[in-house]
């Protein structure tokens, strides 16, 4: 899919588009730990391994 979210889907309400995640946080409504969520996926792109399951973990 492409980084821009289609209007329809937004226009719906079937999904929520904002600048920032915490404009995200303020308009969806959803738990709190939504951003901690984020930001821990965040870091594992910048590590490269997702530690929850192994992702990008070589093994010898």
């Amino acid at each position: 899919m492409s980084a821009r979210t289609p209007t329809t889907l937004v226009e719906s309400g079937f999904m929520t588009k904002a600048d920032t995640q915490a404009r995200l946080d303020g308009k969806s409504g959803g738990p709190a730990g939504l951003r901690c969520t984020a930001n821990r996926f965040a870091e594992f792109a910048r590590q490269g391994v997702v530690e929850d399951c192994s992702r990008g973990v070589r093994r010898g």
